[in-house]
């Protein structure tokens, strides 16, 4: 089975509303989360695939995918009381 490649918008959105963006072609039938580490791989974006979020906004005719940070966790250690 051939590999169908559809070209769509990559947006790095900041928590601040800065954005970069790229268009990419990218395999139209992968999940996302399957998506995410060849996007960080093949863009100029520092950080692991466990840092950001993907999602798709836009229409199914010209889909885009946005890239955002995920918050850091504020709580490291707990410890059941009792």
């Amino acid at each position: 089975m051939a590999v169908t490649f559809r070209q769509v918008r990559v947006v790095l959105r900041r928590a601040n509303g800065d954005e970069r963006a790229w268009r990419a072609e990218v395999d139209g039938d992968t999940l996302l989360e399957n998506l995410l580490p060849d996007l960080l791989q093949a863009l100029p974006i520092d950080g692991e695939a466990t840092d950001y979020e993907l999602k798709q906004e836009g229409s199914l005719n010209t889909p885009i995918l946005v890239l955002t940070v995920k918050p850091q966790k504020r709580v490291q250690v707990f410890e059941e009381l009792g």
